[in-house]
């Protein structure tokens, strides 16, 4: 098919950029309606490189916002331009670790938002363009791209997931929510939405099919998952089973989508599901036609589609009021100067009233800053910051009264010292015998005066001090090292006089000694 005009949504990169890719390589006029106009722009170069000729125009539009699809309609329809191929390809799947709901700007679940939501009411928008070209005789179809993992029957990564519940259509009831049931019930809506489509438009000649492109895990879907899913899915996963039928490349994917919109072979298909090239049975709940009328009739109150009665977003329960997120708000880091003010509070700076209310502050701060979107987070920190300076002011008035006490304690003491440096001078003299001015005068007039004495008139004019529990004053230190250095000079004279007399005997008797073998040959001596 050449010389079509093609709409392909989330066609920056991954399978959207192939399937853009191949339409404009064919001939045909193709618009990228992509969100991220940097990557949009990238890709049309990257196509322009090996097909200068290639048509390729880009518009923006963020799916999960209802206003900006409504933009792009409206800028669409300026280019005055016919439709004769919709590609419903962009969709999300958020972290399965990430146990907090995203929403759109209309607070809608975020993966619902965009995967069903956003091209529900895109491809109404565009159905008079879709229908006045079928009219004219031309191939026109749409295309929904959906997965195998939409049936939690067959999917075994599914796990405990469960069917698609009309009444907890966003999972806004308590503990139902994963990314996993998310992602499985906008795949199953997307189904649904092109089964009752394609009813709905028999009579126009235009056909509706949906078309699994199979298990691509070096796709851009995952972008929100970890690094560690990521390097799995696409190096591990891809690396060893794309030689398998298990697995399938990029190009792969996006021949099976130019196909199911193009090839001849589904001219005259509509409401079918198409895998691995195959009409294929879809999960049973997808099957059920009221469920999809009750679907399209929900989904058009939703995004306030003509001639249907206007609904807003259900509320969020009330455990999730704090935990809100946007899709621009999936990361969020604890304010810093929340935790310094948890790690600088010092034990005795607040009263037992105050800590406990700053404590319950801090526990709701830190419950409201593991969820909270980063327009909260400003308010959060600006609490912090309040409680860390009514700290700081009560610790400043603590510190001025503390210091206000210690001031008063040494005035106090400086009252007390001029009788401690009496009594202390008294102890000196009396350590060095020296009684009363009269004894100091004569050792300095050169009297001798004899220190070693006792001076038991002196002492009884020395007044008393009770030290028990005190330390040591120096005067006492020098007394008893005085009485130390006596009882030591004591017991070095008592060892010297020992000594000398051990060497006084013991000259003496070698004297003896040798006076006693002076006189012993005399004695010997015999005359013959």
């Amino acid at each position: 098919m050449t010389g079509r005009v093609v709409i392909v949504t989330g066609a920056s990169s991954g399978l959207g950029y192939q399937v853009a890719k191949d339409f404009c390589d064919a001939g045909n006029d193709v618009i990228l309606a992509c969100r991220n106009e940097e990557k949009a722009l990238a890709a049309i170069a990257k196509i322009k490189l090996t097909n200068p000729e290639a048509l390729a125009t880009y518009i923006h539009v963020d799916l999960a916002s209802m206003e900006s699809v409504r933009k792009f309609v409206d800028e669409f329809h300026q280019m005055n331009k016919q439709l004769n191929v919709l590609v419903n390809n962009a969709g999300v799947s958020l972290n399965v670790k990430d146990k907090r709901m995203h929403y759109s700007e209309e607070n809608f679940e975020l993966t619902m938002a965009t995967n069903h939501l956003g091209h529900f009411l895109l491809t109404n928008l565009l159905l008079d363009d879709l229908k006045r070209s079928a009219g004219q005789g031309q191939d026109t179809r749409v295309v929904v791209v959906t997965s195998a993992e939409h049936d939690c029957k067959t999917n075994k990564a599914a796990g405990a997931q469960q069917c698609l519940d009309m009444d907890n259509l966003f999972l806004l009831k308590a503990s139902t929510y994963s990314a996993l049931q998310a992602y499985k019930n906008s795949k199953t809506a997307n189904i649904m939405f092109s089964y009752e489509l394609s009813r709905r438009l028999t009579e126009c000649n235009v056909k509706v099919n949906a078309v699994c492109p199979g298990f691509i895990p070096s796709t851009d879907l995952l972008r929100n998952a970890t690094c560690g899913q990521k390097f799995v899915r696409r190096c591990i996963l891809d690396g060893l089973l794309k030689f398998t039928r298990v697995t399938r490349t990029i190009r792969q994917g996006a021949a099976a989508i130019c196909a199911v919109a193009s090839d001849d072979k589904f001219k005259e298909l509509t409401g079918k599901y198409i895998k691995e090239g195959e009409e294929a049975a879809s999960s049973e709940e997808s099957l059920n036609e009221e469920s999809q009328k009750r679907l399209w009739e929900l989904s058009a109150c939703y995004v306030h589609l003509e001639g249907y009665e206007p609904l807003d977003a259900p509320p969020a329960p009330e455990e999730d009021q704090t935990t809100k997120k946007t899709k621009k708000e999936a990361s969020f880091k604890q304010p810093r100067k929340l935790l310094a003010f948890v790690r600088g509070s010092k034990k005795g700076e607040v009263s037992e009233g105050e800590a406990a209310n700053s404590q319950e502050k801090k526990e709701l701060l830190e419950g409201e800053a593991d969820s909270h979107p980063l327009e909260t987070v400003q308010e959060v920190s600006v609490e912090a910051i309040d409680l860390s300076a009514d700290i700081d002011e009560t610790g400043k008035k603590q510190s001025e009264e503390k210091k206000e006490g210690t001031t008063t304690k040494v005035e106090e003491k400086k009252k007390e010292d001029p009788q401690e440096k009496e009594e202390e001078k008294k102890c000196e003299k009396k350590d060095l015998g020296i009684g009363d001015s009269k004894e100091s005068g004569a050792i300095l007039s050169g009297e001798l005066v004899d220190i070693s004495a006792p001076k038991t008139e002196e002492k009884e004019h020395l007044p008393t001090v009770q030290l028990s529990s005190e330390p040591l004053l120096p005067s006492e230190e020098m007394k008893q090292s005085t009485e130390e250095d006596k009882q030591i000079d004591s017991t070095t004279n008592e060892t010297t006089e020992s000594t000398e007399a051990k060497l006084e005997e013991k000259e003496s008797s070698e004297v003896a000694n040798v006076e006693d073998m002076s006189s012993t040959p005399s004695d010997k001596v015999t005359v013959n």
